[in-house]
């Protein structure tokens, strides 16, 4: 009787879930963007728009052309949830939009590379470099 040996059966390699890079990415931006935070307005790099983004997202006004709707609907309602300084809370917004860019990044640089070993970790490096 003819048995296949064990020996011959395939190994199972590990499952690492293929879409870790943009959690991953997210994560270390949010740590870098939380230890970085300014706790309220600044004028590095010609900041002058924040103070006019937050006077128009609290009187309900509208900033300069074009305004950016969307961005001043996402203050209003950070201002609303947020108590404290309404400038803390525009930082904190303006950060996590950059955290869900950088893991939206992350996942369309994994799906741009071909499959291989260090799709992931590449994936990742160029998300954290943008």
């Amino acid at each position: 009787m003819n048995r296949p040996s064990q020996s011959a059966a395939p190994r199972r390699q590990p499952k690492i879930r293929a879409g870790w890079p943009a959690p991953v990415a997210g994560l270390l931006a949010l740590a870098l963007y939380a230890r970085t935070l300014a706790p309220g307005l600044t004028w590095a790099h010609n900041g002058a728009d924040g103070g006019d983004f937050l006077a128009a997202a609290l009187t309900g006004g509208a900033p300069h052309p074009p305004g950016y709707p969307t961005y001043q609907l996402l203050l209003r309602a950070a201002i609303a949830l947020f108590p404290g300084e309404p400038a803390r809370a525009g930082n904190w917004l303006s950060a996590l939009c950059a955290v869900l860019a950088t893991a939206l990044l992350a996942d369309l640089a994994r799906r741009s590379l071909t499959a291989g070993r260090w799709r992931g970790c590449i994936a990742l490096v160029a998300a954290l470099a943008w």
